[in-house]
C-alpha cells in the first residue's frame, strides 16, 4: 500500500516556537553523526532522542510541550530525514505558518505544512518514553550549576588551541567552587559555578571532543547543570536544561546531553 493509500493517524501540531527549536534539534543531531534518531510522542510531550556508537560518543534527548494523556506513535528514521522534512514543510517566517502537523502510517510519517507535505520512511512503532541521555548504572562523581556561555567561551578558547577541552572542578574560598576549561595550550579559563550540588570526593580531570561539545551546548539555556559521571580517570560530562520556550503562550522544554571523553 502507498503512502497516499494509507489511512494515516493523525499525531501532534508543532507550534511555531516547537518547530523551529526541534528542526534545530534535528539538525545539530545529524551533524554530528548520529546515525538514528527516534521522535516520538510521549506522555511527557514530543520528543528527539538521538546517539552514537563511535567515539566521540554522545546521547542526546528533547522533550518539547504539554503532557498528554496517552502516548502516540515513534519515528525511527536518519536524523537528516528528519531535519530535512521539518525544513521543507515549515518556514516560521511565512505569516501563514501556523505550526506543522505529523501524521503516521505503517513505516512512514507524513509532515504536513502549510503549503509542502513530505513523508519520511522509516520504522514507526508505538511511542517508548522514560528515554534518558544517561546510561544506566553511571555513577554520579559530582555535580554543579553553571552559566552556559562561561563554559561555551572557554570551550571555543580551548578549540582555537587544539581539538579538546579538559574539564574539572576546584575548591576555592568558602564553600564555592570553580569550574575550569583547560585548552591543549594550557590556557586555563575558570570561572565560579553557579551552585554546588554534588561536591566531588576526589580530583578528576574530564577530555571531551571541544567541537562536539560546544555544539552540544548551544540548544540549553542560559543556566545548566553539569554532571560528571563513571569512572574519575574518565569520567562522562552529563549537561541539562529545563525550561520554557516563547510562543503563544509558554512551552516547557528539557534538553540533555550525555558525552564520554
Amino acid at each position: 500500500m502507498s503512502a497516499q493509500e494509507q489511512i494515516l493517524e493523525r499525531g501532534t501540531t508543532l507550534r511555531p516556537a516547537e518547530y523551529q527549536y526541534l528542526a534545530n534539534a534535528a539538525d545539530l543531531v545529524a551533524r554530528l553523526g548520529a546515525r538514528t534518531a527516534v521522535l516520538e510522542e510521549t506522555q511527557r510531550g514530543t520528543e528527539l532522542f538521538a546517539w552514537t556508537l563511535t567515539p566521540p560518543r554522545w546521547r542526546f534527548h528533547t522533550t518539547i510541550g504539554w503532557p498528554r494523556s496517552a502516548p502516540g506513535r515513534a519515528l525511527v528514521a536518519h536524523p537528516w530525514k528528519i531535519a530535512g522534512a521539518l525544513h521543507v514543510v515549515g518556514s516560521p517566517s511565512s505569516r501563514h505558518f501556523l505550526g506543522v502537523r505529523i501524521e503516521y502510517g505503517d513505516g512512514i510519517a507524513r509532515f504536513v505544512g502549510p503549503d509542502e507535505i513530505v513523508d519520511v520512511h522509516g520504522r514507526v512503532t508505538a511511542a517508548r518514553g522514560g528515554r534518558s541521555a544517561v546510561p544506566e548504572g553511571a555513577t554520579p562523581l559530582a555535580e554543579v550549576d553553571a552559566r552556559r556561555d562561561y563554559f561555551i567561551d572557554g570551550v571555543l578558547l580551548a578549540l582555537a588551541r587544539g581539538f579538546h577541552a579538559e574539564v574539572k572542578l576546584s575548591p576555592v574560598e568558602g564553600d564555592r567552587w570553580k569550574i575550569h576549561v583547560i585548552s591543549a595550550a594550557n590556557d586555563d579559563y575558570d570561572f565560579f559555578a553557579a551552585k554546588l550540588l554534588r561536591a566531588p570526593e576526589a580530583p578528576f580531570r574530564g577530555l571531551y571532543k571541544a567541537w562536539t561539545l560546544s555544539e552540544l551546548l548551544l540548544p540549553l539555556g542560559e543556566y545548566v547543570q553539569l554532571g560528571f559521571l563513571g569512572s574519575a580517570k574518565h569520567p562522562a560530562l552529563h549537561a541539562s536544561w529545563d525550561g520554557t520556550l516563547r510562543d503563544y503562550g509558554s512551552v516547557p522544554v528539557a534538553t540533555e546531553f550525555y558525552l564520554e571523553e
